[in-house]
């Protein structure tokens, strides 16, 4: 016979242990108890686990889940549906590119949030979606595009081209965080059907 047991997660020790005992749905503030089935019938603790180890499983588990839900979305899906990113995903399809980017791909989009957008000169960013300035608009959009996956993981440093022609360099800056030019990434990145999303802290220069 299978019982539902309960992990015993102790705030005062990095490790915590599979008890046999059927307590779910109990929480205190120095405890947590997290669901899982094992065997009836032992009396001793059944498994230990360092937490390190358990919060990397479960952030993989937590990026899957995620991957999975954005399937079939797009990079200019996923933009769209951003609330960090709707002033970049406006000059993307003021630009005219939305079904350019909606296409095949692989595309990396490091696209600054509104939050960096906002940070900008007073008028400097609504001037840049007048239609006159249409030109201007898609060479700095397309300036923050690549035509290909760029994985952070994985990242190789180095000047990349964009799909304006111009390159920008990546690199790793001392404390871990990956740069983009003048700009770092925040955030985690965003996985579409065609590619990935990686949010910046500011505007990336020419």
């Amino acid at each position: 016979m299978q019982l539902f047991r309960a992990y015993r997660a102790d705030s005062a020790d990095e490790s915590f242990v599979v008890w046999n005992r059927n307590e779910l749905g109990r929480s205190r503030p120095d405890e947590v108890w997290y669901a899982c089935r094992e065997l009836a019938g032992a009396e001793e603790p059944l498994l230990k686990v360092n937490m390190k180890l358990l919060s990397l499983f479960l952030a993989l588990v937590s990026s899957v889940a995620a991957a999975a839900n954005n399937s079939g979305k797009t990079v200019v899906d996923l933009l769209a549906e951003s609330p960090q990113y709707k002033m970049f995903s406006t000059a993307l399809h003021t630009a005219g590119l939305k079904e350019e980017f909606s296409g095949e791909g692989p595309f990396t989009i490091f696209a600054p949030t509104d939050e960096a957008l906002a940070k900008l000169p007073a008028g400097e960013w609504d001037s840049l979606l007048k239609p006159e300035n249409k030109a201007k608009l898609v060479s700095c959009v397309t300036h923050h595009i690549v035509p290909s996956k760029v994985v952070t993981d994985s990242l190789k440093t180095g000047p990349i081209t964009t799909l304006n022609g111009r390159d920008v360099t990546l690199s790793r800056a001392d404390d871990g965080k990956i740069k983009v030019g003048n700009a770092v990434c925040v955030g985690g990145a965003v996985v579409a059907s065609n590619g990935i999303i990686h949010g910046i802290d500011t505007l990336i220069e020419p």
